[in-house]
């Protein structure tokens, strides 16, 4: 086992650092909020089904959110919205008290605990969070910043995705696999744990950048030629206009992964003049190390 420290000193065991102290306190401040505004929500579903629905829902709204409104007190999300036809009305209200409700941090060290199953992050005693040791050998391979600060930045991925809940476990990001996607350029949508390519977009940029990422969805840089887009069901038909955008105006090969059916965007990409082909493709969690199906797909390759 090992275990780095970070403190206020702005010291990192082992030799100085520049790291932000102040970062790592405040998304484990989000974490405990989003949690306790989580289990609020959950709680609203009266079967197993229901709940595991308002599960999913919850994380669309974060999903959403910290797309488009990253910047903004999540308590105040336009995307609430896409969640009242779940619950009751009055669970949202309860919601949003849950995210405003006042918090403190005890002046405690941060910690990044390494077994051999996993890693853990604690608050002095209070464990925040933790993910499976394979995630954690993922990071340390991926992460091109500098070496004495691998491990701040790996603690702030763990931290940025777990607001997800059991994110490691959960079927909400799905990819096909690795040999699917090593043909491929870029990911448009995935993680620091879960990118084949050597560039990819994602979630969050400021951090995930030092794994790969080169910025978020929709991104209006430049894009290589062959690309990757497997998002999740809230945001596939937003990716889809963005992708048949792309074709008319650059040359691209496209593989679109489409994981739920739904009309608007099945029929966008069946009639689009830029299909060449389309096929059933297996889609796996890959948050656990290991890969296990989850549903098939339907794979639409598109080209200009």
């Amino acid at each position: 086992m090992s275990t780095t420290e970070f403190v206020d000193s702005g010291t990192i065991s082992g030799g100085e650092s520049l790291y932000d102290i102040k970062s790592l306190r405040e998304e484990i401040l989000l974490c405990k909020h989003i949690e306790n505004a989580r289990r609020t929500y959950v709680a609203s579903g009266n079967t197993v089904d229901i709940s595991k629905r308002v599960e999913t829902a919850f994380n669309n709204v974060l999903y959403l959110h910290f797309s488009f409104e990253g910047e903004r007190p999540l308590e105040t999300s336009k995307f609430f919205d896409t969640i009242r036809e779940n619950v009751p009305e009055n669970s949202i209200g309860k919601l949003k008290n849950a995210l405003t409700k006042p918090l403190t941090l005890p002046n405690k060290s941060i910690l990044l605990v390494e077994e051999l199953d996993k890693a853990s992050v604690f608050l002095g005693d209070d464990l925040i969070t933790t993910c499976p040791a394979s995630i954690l050998s993922i990071l340390k391979e991926r992460y091109n910043g500098v070496k004495k600060d691998q491990n701040y930045y790996i603690t702030r991925v763990i931290l940025k995705y777990s607001i997800f809940g059991t994110i490691w476990s959960s079927d909400y990001f799905l990819a096909p696999s690795s040999e699917e996607r090593e043909a491929y350029s870029l990911e448009l949508f995935s993680t620091p744990f879960s990118a084949v390519t050597g560039e990819f977009c994602s979630l969050f940029p400021d951090v995930d950048v030092y794994f790969g990422s080169i910025g978020s969805f929709p991104y209006f840089g430049e894009l290589p030629t062959d690309i990757v887009v497997s998002p999740p069901s809230i945001i596939q038909a937003a990716a889809a206009h963005y992708i048949i955008q792309r074709l008319a105006e650059y040359n691209h090969n496209v593989l679109f992964i489409l994981a739920d059916q739904e009309s608007e965007t099945y029929s966008l990409l069946s009639t689009s003049n830029y299909l060449t082909d389309t096929r059933s493709i297996p889609l796996y969690n890959t948050f656990s190390g290991e890969l296990v199906l989850v549903k098939n797909a339907k794979a639409f390759l598109l080209s200009s």
